[in-house]
C-alpha cells in the first residue's frame, strides 16, 4: 500500500516526524521527484492539467529523456508553466531514475510506502470535487515498476 500524507509547508518538518520513513516528494525542498510545474490558480482544472503534465514528464524520463528537455516539452506542447523554484535546482535524470528505484525497493521490501507532499491549498477538502496530485502520479509509477520488476 502507497499512502499520500499531505501537509503544508509549516507542518513539512512534524509530519516526516510523526511518520518515520515517510519520503517527502515537493520540489520545495528539491526532490529529485518533485513536479516542476506550477499551476496558474487555484481553480481544479488549472490544478489537474498540472499534474496530467507531470504524469507525462515522468513518463518521458522513464523513457529516456533529460528533466529539462521534458519540462520544456511540457511547457511547449502543453502550455505548463515552469516553476523558477524547479528551475534553479532542476535534477538530473540519474538522480529521478534512481529516486524513483529506490522508491520501488522500499515499497517492495516493506510493503508499503508513505510519501509526503503539500500542493497549493488543496481544494478536495473545500470542494466536493477532487482533484489529482502529481504524488498519485509517483504512487503509480512505483506500483507500475514495482510490478514490472518484480511481479509485486
Amino acid at each position: 500500500m502507497i499512502n499520500i500524507l499531505k501537509t503544508t509547508t509549516g507542518d513539512l518538518l512534524s509530519c516526516l516526524t510523526q511518520n518515520p520513513g515517510s519520503l517527502y516528494v515537493g520540489r520545495g525542498n528539491g526532490s529529485p521527484l518533485g513536479n516542476p510545474f506550477r499551476a496558474k490558480s487555484k481553480d481544479l482544472s488549472d490544478i489537474a492539467h498540472v499534474v496530467a503534465c507531470y504524469r507525462n514528464y515522468l513518463n518521458f524520463i522513464v523513457q529516456g529523456w533529460e528533466p529539462f528537455h521534458a519540462a520544456s516539452y511540457c511547457e511547449m506542447e502543453y502550455g505548463a508553466e515552469i516553476a523558477e523554484a524547479w528551475s534553479n535546482n532542476r535534477p538530473s535524470r540519474e538522480k529521478v531514475i534512481a529516486t524513483l528505484n529506490m522508491y520501488v525497493e522500499v515499497y517492495v521490501v516493506q510493503g508499503s510506502l508513505n510519501l509526503v507532499c503539500f500542493c497549493i491549498d488543496r481544494p478536495w477538502s473545500k470542494q466536493e470535487q477532487y482533484s489529482e496530485c502529481h504524488a498519485e502520479v509517483i504512487a503509480a509509477a512505483v506500483q507500475k515498476l514495482a510490478e514490472i520488476k518484480y511481479g509485486a
